[in-house]
């Protein structure tokens, strides 16, 4: 392994962000297949990346999983389907993958969940309005699955907010995001559900962080970012988010997205304050991260889809 330092200026005003050790290096390991718009979850000390595709454009792929203690990489069962641009989260052992790009205009609407006990998938009911490039996060005490913003299959970048019940099997309406949105990725925290930059339904850059609260069933907004960022990976460390990677867009660019190398992390509980992170060693959009322990981590994406970095938390 490489083990790589990278620096960057700290406001030393900004006293409750100190712990988060805004000097940690990262340290970048490798792949063994190469794996870019996929989704990711953790259950225990292991990383699960499912669908997505490797660099020369294949999505029969298996499950990557990732142990995080003994630093090693076994593979589980494909994924039933063609699954571009999703997210996921896991609850109660279970990992919930709604929705997703199969390519051709077309997107999904199935439940598909992953046993990593069992190493099989299932199927649940079908989400009302299919979607890519979606927000997920879990509610586990509540056992509760949610889903917002995205695009359909129109093209159209979505609001709305679907909620999927473990244990009833059933999907209900939420109430919507404040706006549509896409490219954002979903993080699990603190009794609610975030949504970590993006872009809008005219693909100008969100520059807020959105929270949905689990108990209240209400939306506000929990801070904003620096850096505009979409396709991104972010992540819980312990209270603070840290989000990796990601595409910033440009006009000039091909397909108006800059890869890049930043990183931010923001404390939600300080009314958003946000701080830049290290930055990381591979430009990393259409990533995605993953926390386990003190360490954040980050795999692949279209830049270095054979590599993966992580950064630790004190």
């Amino acid at each position: 392994m490489v083990a790589v330092t990278a620096t960057s200026t700290t406001d030393p005003s900004v006293t409750s962000l100190a712990r988060a050790s805004i000097t940690n290096g990262s340290e970048a390991f490798s792949i063994p297949t190469e794996r870019i718009s996929y989704a990711a979850a953790a259950v225990g000390s292991k990383i699960y990346l499912l669908g997505g595709q490797d660099a020369d454009g294949e999505t029969d792929l298996p499950v990557l999983v990732y142990n995080t203690v003994a630093k090693s990489w076994n593979a589980g069962a494909n994924v039933p389907d063609t699954v571009l641009d999703g997210d996921a989260c896991a609850v109660d052992g279970l990992v919930y993958l709604p929705g997703g790009w199969v390519g051709a205009g077309k997107v999904l609407g199935e439940m598909l969940i992953y046993d990593p006990a069992a190493d099989t998938w299932s199927k649940g009911p079908q989400l009302a309005a299919p979607r890519d490039s979606y927000a997920a996060f879990c509610d586990a005490d509540a056992m509760r699955v949610h889903v917002a913003g995205g695009i359909d299959t129109a093209g159209n970048v979505l609001a709305d907010h679907w909620i999927y019940d473990i244990a009833g099997a059933t999907w209900s309406a939420g109430a919507p995001a404040p706006s549509a949105f896409f490219g954002a990725p979903g993080v699990s925290m603190d009794g609610g559900g975030l949504v970590v930059g993006g872009a809008d339904d005219l693909v100008q850059p969100r520059t807020t962080i959105l929270r949905y609260d689990f108990a209240g069933g209400t939306w506000s907004t929990a801070g904003s970012v620096l850096h505009d960022v979409l396709y991104t990976g972010a992540a819980d460390a312990d209270g603070l988010i840290v989000q990796m990677g990601g595409a910033t867009p440009s006009v000039t660019a091909e397909w108006g997205l800059v890869p890049t190398k930043q990183t931010q992390i923001f404390d939600t509980a300080a009314g958003g304050t946000a701080l830049p992170g290290p930055s990381l060693r591979f430009a990393r959009p259409f990533a995605k991260a993953v926390t386990v322990g003190s360490r954040v981590y980050v795999f692949g994406g279209a830049a270095s889809p054979d590599t993966a970095e992580k950064i630790l938390m004190p």
